[in-house]
């Protein structure tokens, strides 16, 4: 199998003259208009049929990484997530919720995200919103 990784970034500089927003505010990827919405999409097929059961495996891994990072960046939204993101991505958040309140302390909130990063979701997804 091959690994590739995909990034999209919006230049949301001031310098930008085509930045809608003046000062800057931080975008997220969302479902409302006023939020950036890309996305890629990938068909993979594996070229010898035994790969599969390890292609299955990598997509669920990384659906259920995905799940996590989106429930991580949305905690302190007006917006969640929908009911099977929150439950696949909490399942795997879990393990980081040391006091079992079902909330993310900093300190868990940092172990969860360090972990995510680890999984190559390191693009700072948990960013506070600046005032």
């Amino acid at each position: 199998m091959v690994a590739c990784k995909s990034y999209i970034r919006w230049d949301n500089r001031a310098e930008n003259p085509a930045n809608p927003y003046s000062p800057p505010r931080e975008i997220r990827w969302g479902l409302y208009s006023e939020d950036e919405m890309g996305s890629i999409t990938l068909d993979v097929v594996p070229t010898d049929p035994t790969d599969r059961p390890d292609l299955y495996a990598a997509l669920k891994e990384h659906a259920d990484f995905s799940a996590a990072n989106f429930v991580l960046s949305t905690l302190d939204k007006s917006w969640k997530p929908g009911k099977g993101h929150t439950r696949r991505g909490r399942k795997v958040l879990a393990q980081f919720d040391k006091n079992g309140n079902g909330k993310f302390e900093p300190v868990e909130r940092a172990a969860a995200r360090a972990f995510l990063a680890l999984k190559g979701f390191d693009e700072g997804a948990d960013r506070q919103p600046s005032d």
